[in-house]
């Protein structure tokens, strides 16, 4: 699983990654299977577990017969100079590639002869890696720009005398953020030496301080958001700089898809494809747009028809009228979860009393601490924010009683099988909305495990680790609602 050269670059525009490699593997530990779609992973194929055929290259020629993506650069060495040969010629070719390589892995080819030279207990004897030199070269920083991510958060980019370096020319570089350039001690004007070593961007290594002429001059972090102009912030828990205008045209894509998600305003049909389409049609700038969106505009749109604009524009009013606790959780607050959301909504009963609540009385909400508190205080002293959640209510939002029941404070929950009267997602409210907590994975820490039909290998796990195993009428009876 990898990122091609050419996403990987697109990405770089949006998350603070470092390399292709951390990108990938952050996207596969993804629990949000949407977020990771939206990453758009690539697959190779490069070794087969079951043998289908005598030797590695016939096994991956016979997938390929099949239509899946196997790897198509190798060579095939019958001695030692053949091998040598190989690893010099990939050296010299692998930058062509469309995706990043360090190095080549060298493997025994008759899968029999495996069997017969076995595994230590890290890995097999009858392969080994061999990873080349990372290349690297000298340049003069000449500026420095800064990028705001889909998060917020903003990266300084070097602006490099251009140089060669892998067989391309590059004139950027990663800085990743300001406590890196004050580790360098890096200056604008500086000599520079860059790395390029199995990443899409070049990186600063380190700053030739013995070249200076006295002209260089300190690198200014921004204050303003280089996309909206808002003030830039910066938590006391993070490296980063952040813009939290949840408009910014960097960031308004993520924005829409937290908003729209079931968890949140829970509007269906409207998924990523849909809004970033919405996004580049121009229809929408802002999360209040999405109300004033008409059955025409969304025609206007490639593959969406008439129905389903109609279904799409019927879910919009639909989710109009919403709990006080989904809307909180919809405006994406810093360290503000689906159950904090809820706590805060049986506080202070309506959006105004929440919007202008002070930091002593934040901290008294149960699992409101320092550092969430300062994150709401934070989000509704930028004027922007505040300017666009009044524009949503005005839109015509009609706020759901938000009660929360105490039934079942200080019990942990996690659900498996198919439940006859809940959604999942319903079965998880009901449980946040009377105290409860819902856990991913059963484990020591589990109280109750609630069991639907055809349950999953969680049950069996709860029954090792003795976790009382409970079916919805039982959860219902200690919640009081039977």
């Amino acid at each position: 699983m990898f990122f091609s050269k050419k996403r990987f670059e697109k990405l770089s525009e949006t998350y603070p990654f470092s390399n292709a490699r951390n990108a990938a593997s952050g996207t596969l530990k993804l629990l949000n299977p949407k977020e990771a779609s939206v990453r758009r992973l690539s697959v190779l194929i490069h070794t087969v577990v079951t043998p289908i055929a005598e030797t590695h290259i016939e096994t991956l020629a016979a997938l390929e017969e099949l239509g899946l993506p196997v790897v198509k650069v190798l060579a095939e060495a019958k001695n030692f100079s053949e091998l040598i040969k190989a690893k010099d010629d990939f050296e010299k070719s692998r930058f062509s590639l469309p995706y990043e390589t360090d190095g080549i892995v060298v493997k025994v080819n008759q899968l029999e002869k495996r069997e017969q030279i076995g595994f230590t207990n890290k890995s097999p004897k009858w392969a080994f890696a061999f990873k080349y030199a990372p290349k690297r070269a000298v340049t003069k920083l000449e500026s420095v720009s800064f990028q705001v991510g889909r998060t917020g958060v903003i990266t300084p980019v070097a602006n490099l005398y251009p140089v060669e370096i892998s067989g391309t020319i590059v004139k950027r570089a990663t800085l990743h953020n300001f406590e890196e350039i004050d580790r360098l001690g890096l200056k604008i004007s500086d000599t520079v030496e860059i790395e390029k070593s199995g990443e899409i961007i070049p990186k600063v290594i380190k700053v030739l301080r013995e070249n200076r002429t006295g002209t260089e001059e300190d690198i200014k972090r921004p204050v303003h958001c280089p996309s909206c102009n808002e003030m830039l912030v910066k938590y006391e828990d993070e490296v980063a700089i952040r813009c939290i205008n949840k408009n910014c045209p960097e960031q308004i894509e993520l924005s829409l898809i937290h908003f729209a998600s079931k968890g949140a305003m829970n509007i269906e049909n409207m998924g990523p494809s849909i809004i970033s389409r919405l996004i580049e049609k121009g229809l929408v700038k802002s999360i209040s747009d999405i109300f004033n969106l008409k059955k025409d505009d969304l025609l206007t749109i490639d593959r969406i028809k008439s129905k389903s604009a109609e279904n799409l524009i019927n879910a919009i009013k639909i989710s109009k009228r919403q709990s006080l606790s989904r809307f909180i959780y919809s405006l994406g607050i810093r360290n503000i979860g689906e159950y904090a959301s809820m706590q805060l909504a049986e506080k202070y009963h309506n959006i105004d009393n929440f919007m202008n609540a002070e930091y002593d009385d934040l901290i008294t909400v149960k699992n409101i601490g320092d550092e969430s508190a300062k994150a709401i205080i934070l989000f509704f002293s930028n004027e922007s924010n505040v300017h666009e959640v009044r524009k949503i209510i005005n839109s015509g939002l009609v706020f759901n009683s938000n009660k929360i029941s105490n039934s079942l404070s200080g019990a942990s929950f996690v659900i498996t099988g198919t439940l006859k009267g809940f959604t999942r997602d319903e079965a998880r409210e009901f449980i946040i909305s009377n105290g409860g907590t819902v856990q991913n994975e059963v484990s020591k820490n589990t109280m109750y495990l609630l069991v639907g039909e055809k349950p999953g290998s969680k049950k069996a796990k709860a029954e090792k680790l003795s976790v009382k195993i409970i079916n919805e009428d039982e959860l219902k009876e200690m919640a009081g609602t039977k």
